[in-house]
């Protein structure tokens, strides 16, 4: 992130604000922690992992989510932050999702003022080593994501190229007027 603003995303995957994940920099007032949370019944059920601080700002983060069994774990920049051992939602409990952005709430909370360097989708948790691998290099060993892999690498025109195989492009839009 580039400003110090709550509940922005960093990506927030649903069908609206009553199923969703999302991953915010700052989960509220200043000094409030980088969240991760999902629900399939809308904010008074959300499942969440918090972070110790929020994200830092004007500073490369590299941030991920793992879920193995029900224990959901926030790793920054390859070290654990905060666990969750009760994360009994996955992604696919929410259904099929049509509003899946990056850098924009489902909320109408501010957008993103920050850069997104890639985002990954694996079908399984990764490992301590994989997340490390994905630091340091675009696709790691894992080769990027299985479910959705975006590099944001492409050389112009609004579509970015899911490089998973899967074929799910996504588009850039611009703000929203008023936004």
């Amino acid at each position: 992130p580039a400003a110090t603003q709550s509940w922005s995303r960093v990506f927030d995957v649903g069908t609206g604000t009553t199923a969703n994940m999302f991953l915010t920099p700052r989960a509220g007032v200043t000094g409030t922690p980088v969240r991760f949370a999902i629900t399939t019944t809308g904010g008074g059920g959300e499942q969440q992992i918090n972070g110790t601080g929020p994200l830092p700002v004007n500073t490369w983060t590299h941030v991920a989510v793992t879920k193995s069994g029900t224990t959901g774990v926030l790793w920054l920049n390859g070290v654990p932050v905060g666990t969750n051992t009760n994360v009994t939602l996955s992604p696919s409990s929410m259904g099929n999702t049509n509003n899946n952005w990056i850098g924009r709430s489902q909320y109408g909370d501010p957008l993103l003022d920050g850069s997104v360097d890639n985002f990954h989708i694996f079908s399984n948790a990764l490992t301590e080593e994989q997340i490390q691998s994905l630091m340091t290099s675009p696709g790691g060993d894992t080769g990027g994501g299985n479910v959705v892999s975006y590099r944001f690498d492409e050389d112009g025109g609004n579509t970015v190229v899911d490089s998973s195989g899967n074929g799910r492009d996504g588009t850039v839009e611009p703000p929203l007027v008023g936004e």
